[in-house]
């Protein structure tokens, strides 16, 4: 129980402290376009003394910079919550994955990726707004959950009774020969080939299962984090949903 307590005590600290932080930024954003030019300038400098990795985060770094006024209120606001978990989530992971790669001999990118990008989004979603996150969660669950229950029954149905696509080896016994027999419009080459393109597509859809499985935990761990709350009445930040200091975010 401490654990717990102790652990919603800090995600709580880290909402209050994003709340100082953005108050501040708002205060200082006509330096913004300062910061910019002066974070570039150094990261062109840190590359030309052959400190590229070092150099090439700062200038990302910069560039983040200069993107906040498009997420200044996210936690709050379904709209900037999406494009900071789905878009900047998206740059921030590749990045770490490839430092990661770079410290790591032989990490897996894709695996490395995937598990930055998950564990970022549940991490958001922790010290975000909980109705807005639990929203956001709910909404991409659902529809993750429907594409990949269709898709995959779609794509089992047209696969019925149709052989593996690695069996086209047999029948054209090398990839040339299977390439010349798609040039020539061979029908059982076509046949492969729509086979192979469908087995793609069920491999799109599995891919859900792992977006289905973080919303999922994201929405028990959201509410059992609004219990704590509710239990221990102690409030996270609130403001208006759809907040913006412009008041023109309205979802």
């Amino acid at each position: 129980m401490k654990f717990v307590d102790g652990f919603f005590t800090w995600i709580l600290s880290i909402q209050n402290l994003l709340e100082k932080i953005e108050g501040w930024y708002r205060s200082r954003r006509k330096y913004v376009p300062w910061v910019y030019r002066s974070t570039f300038m150094i990261g062109v400098v840190l590359i030309l003394l052959k400190l590229v990795m070092l150099g090439e985060l700062v200038i990302i770094s910069g560039v983040v910079f200069a993107g906040v006024d498009n997420i200044i209120g996210w936690k709050h606001s379904v709209r900037r919550w999406l494009k900071l978990c789905v878009v900047y989530n998206l740059f921030f992971s590749l990045v770490l994955t490839e430092i990661v790669q770079g410290m790591v001999k032989g990490a897996i990118a894709d695996i490395v990726f995937v598990i930055i990008y998950l564990l970022v989004w549940v991490f958001l979603s922790l010290i975000s707004n909980s109705k807005v996150a639990l929203l956001v969660n709910e909404i991409v669950s659902g529809i993750a959950a429907t594409i990949f229950t269709i898709g995959t029954y779609l794509v089992s149905m047209a696969l019925k009774n149709k052989p593996a696509s690695s069996n086209y080896l047999l029948y054209f016994q090398t990839d040339e020969a299977f390439e010349l027999a798609l040039a020539n419009k061979d029908a059982l080459a076509w046949e492969f080939f729509w086979i192979m393109g469908l087995e793609m597509l069920e491999t799109a859809f599995l891919s859900l299962l792992p977006v289905i499985g973080v919303s999922a935990l994201c929405i028990i761990m959201i509410k059992i984090k609004g219990y704590w709350v509710e239990k221990n009445r102690t409030p996270e930040p609130e403001k208006k949903i759809g907040y913006s200091e412009e008041a023109t975010d309205t979802y």
